[in-house]
């Protein structure tokens, strides 16, 4: 399906590449709360504090807090040096810091001595290989699983698990799995530090708030999509898939600012994907640039290590250039912003290392169903993206709810398929009575567009659809010239004078702060 829009779509990826490239070099040097967090978490130091805080999250606001400086040393040195001092664990340490009892700024102070520098950096090594260690039995367990139980052929059927509490989303997964699913996804709840910042003067409205707030827990019964009821969610998926001789899927999808958590929890907990796109977190949540980006890499390079598998988003609705102009753009327009994103989001995960197997791009995004020519510009959409993405995986993901935007994806989805090639997952929100009917549909739909592509090939529209792929590749291309030259304003619009984005000011170039990521060489993909 040859046409003028190749150069166009040549000039996305370059311009995207080139943006990654510097983007991606200034976030890998970079650290922030979440990243310290999760360095916290990837030892082992979980659960609450004496006073039922999230324990890592208050070492870090004792041991760090606002101070840019602290940041920069980071946690990991400091907590090895008091980890080889009082011959404690890192969690008893970490329990002594977030009541007081241990002051990691008079560890950080003994660090000035060169011998014991030495001898604690050695320390903090030891503890990371063996976190590590521990992510690549994981990974080494999922591939013995699967050679012993086969893999289900895509498109992979994915559900989300709607309850929010394990005693009621552990039966949930497993009656999904044994029904059809080939994957389920849980909801990750908002962290500490998201739920305080939309709390704080300023921040969203109430029903934000709420929407961020984790499920309350039921006495000792832990939201689902915390650590320990994954862990049991991951037992129980592998014996239903055991059943089923098909090796059974769990994806998470993180709030803003857990990125770097999830990824920890995705690596300790073997799950197999995780929903992460900073493009997202930037545009639709609001959050500081510069944080997002930092947090994200640290999870794709844990991620990879992992051997986990990525999902970025169909490209977030970009809005801000129509309000400072005083009037919307086209349809045309809008997709070819969102298209630039996911191609800049694309490129940031493969500047992290990790490779096309394992990045999943979303497709058919609602807003784009909402417009007047929905079908032809959604349909078009799927061919840019098709023809910058080739080695990658679309996943179709169902609007959710009835109503005219989900009637219209059915309509779309079957053409969208075949001008796509095939699919590598389809989304759908079906439960345990309809999860049989979802299957047998998913795997009729792929074997009917395989045979269509197979005996007639890549359809051909026309002229007129040619030019709606010229202009959302002509808009991907201004969308990245105007944010490689103007920065994140030309596409987030300018921050009103004393304001700031979510999160702004909490990421730093690392100076002591070990890059833990990088601490060993990732085992080969």
């Amino acid at each position: 399906m040859a046409h003028p829009a190749g150069a166009g779509l040549d000039q996305v990826r370059g311009l995207a590449m080139d943006l990654a490239s510097s983007l991606g070099g200034d976030a890998r040097a970079s650290t922030t709360p979440g990243i310290e967090r999760a360095t916290l978490r990837l030892l082992a130091v979980n659960g609450l504090d004496r006073d039922r805080r999230p324990l890592a999250a208050a070492v870090v606001d004792r041991a760090i807090g606002d101070d840019a400086a602290r940041l920069a040393r980071g946690v990991l040195l400091p907590l090895a040096a008091a980890v080889g001092l009082y011959e404690a664990s890192p969690l008893e340490v970490a329990l002594d810091v977030a009541s007081g009892t241990i002051d990691l700024d008079l560890e950080a102070d003994a660090l000035g001595d060169p011998a014991r520098r030495q001898g604690v950096r050695d320390g903090a090594s030891a503890l990371v290989r063996a976190a590590l260690a521990r992510i690549d039995a994981n990974r080494t367990a999922r591939a013995e699983l699967i050679h012993v139980l086969g893999e289900p052929q895509e498109p992979l059927l994915v559900v989300p698990v709607r309850a929010g509490l394990v005693d009621r989303a552990r039966p949930e997964a497993v009656a999904l799995v044994a029904g059809g699913a080939d994957q389920v996804i849980v909801d990750i709840p908002a962290s500490r530090e998201l739920v305080d910042r939309l709390a704080a003067p300023g921040g969203p409205a109430d029903g934000a708030l709420e929407t961020a707030r984790a499920p309350r827990a039921d006495g000792e019964v832990p939201p689902a999509g915390s650590q320990r009821a994954l862990a049991e969610i991951r037992i129980a998926v592998d014996a239903t898939a055991a059943e089923r001789r098909e090796y059974g899927r769990i994806a998470v999808i993180p709030r803003a600012l857990g990125a770097p958590e999830a990824a920890v929890v995705a690596g300790f907990e073997r799950l197999d994907a995780v929903w992460a796109d900073p493009l997202t977190e930037i545009v639709s949540g609001g959050v500081d640039p510069a944080r997002a980006l930092a947090d994200h890499s640290f999870a794709r390079r844990l991620l990879r290590r992992a051997g986990c598998r990525i999902v970025i988003d169909p490209g977030p609705l970009v809005v801000a250039p129509d309000l400072e102009a005083g009037a919307p753009s086209p349809a045309v327009v809008r997709a070819g912003r969102a298209i630039a994103l996911q191609a800049l989001s694309v490129e940031l995960a493969r500047a992290d290392g990790l490779p096309d197997a394992a990045i999943r791009i979303g497709v058919l995004p609602e807003w784009v169903l909402g417009e007047r020519a929905a079908g032809a510009i959604a349909v078009a959409t799927i061919a840019v993206q098709r023809r910058i993405f080739p080695g990658l995986g679309l996943t179709f993901i169902e609007p959710s709810g009835p109503g005219e935007i989900r009637d219209r994806w059915w309509q779309v989805r079957p053409i969208g398929t075949v001008v796509a090639g095939g699919a590598a997952a389809t989304v759908r929100e079906v439960d345990g009575s309809t999860i049989a009917a979802a299957a047998a549909e998913n795997r009729t739909a792929a074997r009917i567009a395989a045979e269509l592509v197979a005996d007639a090939g890549a359809p051909r529209f026309g002229d007129a659809f040619d030019a709606l792929v010229d202009g959302i590749a002509a808009s991907a291309v201004r969308t990245l010239e105007a944010l490689a030259a103007d920065g994140w304003d030309a596409v987030l619009g300018r921050v009103p004078a004393g304001g700031s984005r979510m999160a702004g000011g909490t990421t730093v170039r690392r100076g002591e702060a070990p890059d833990v990521p990088a601490l060993e060489t990732s085992p080969a993909t």
